[in-house]
């Protein structure tokens, strides 16, 4: 299985940091391939630009520096993504991944006229998340647990139908 580790938290020795850290090595002791994507520490531009949204429903975008992440997007089976939530949701830089990566052309194709979106990652067959949170567990159930439903609601309607089926287990 080929993971892709999309890490986004900005200090290193966070505890963000150590889950990370062991997460990639229980998925390298399980001989999967990982490759890791660590948002902060390559410093990801997350603004999509006026250019980048006027064509964006068109065509796949030409920013040269968005090249690798597509290219890692069309390598993994698999993507788990690592991040603390923050006011109930995900930090800018990886909401800005998801805007500029997980693109018409990239993730997805717009249909011609009336019809379905079109899957262009039917290759990802899961999508896992491990997100800290300063609250107790029973307040992100009352508050809809949106580390869950951020990640499900944007990849979901671009992964194939197996890896929209989940599987949430909080601890």
């Amino acid at each position: 299985m080929r993971v892709l580790v999309v890490y986004c938290h900005p200090v290193p020795e966070s505890f963000c940091a150590a889950i990370r850290d062991s997460a990639i090595e229980v998925l390298k002791a399980r001989g999967w391939e990982v490759r890791l994507l660590d948002l902060y520490a390559e410093n990801f531009d997350p603004v999509m630009g006026c250019g980048g949204r006027r064509c964006y429903n068109e065509h796949a975008p030409q920013d040269p520096a968005l090249k690798p992440h597509i290219d890692h997007l069309n390598w993994a089976q698999a993507i788990l993504f690592i991040y603390p939530t923050w006011w109930y949701g995900l930090p800018a830089m990886l909401k800005g991944w998801l805007d500029r990566v997980w693109a018409t052309d990239v993730a997805f194709r717009l249909p011609v006229g009336k019809g379905r979106i079109q899957s262009l990652v039917r290759h990802v067959t899961k999508i896992g998340v491990i997100t800290t949170c300063g609250a107790p567990t029973w307040w992100s159930v009352v508050v809809g647990q949106p580390g869950r439903k951020t990640i499900l609601r944007a990849c979901g309607r671009s992964a194939p139908p197996a890896a929209g089926r989940s599987s949430w287990r909080t601890t």
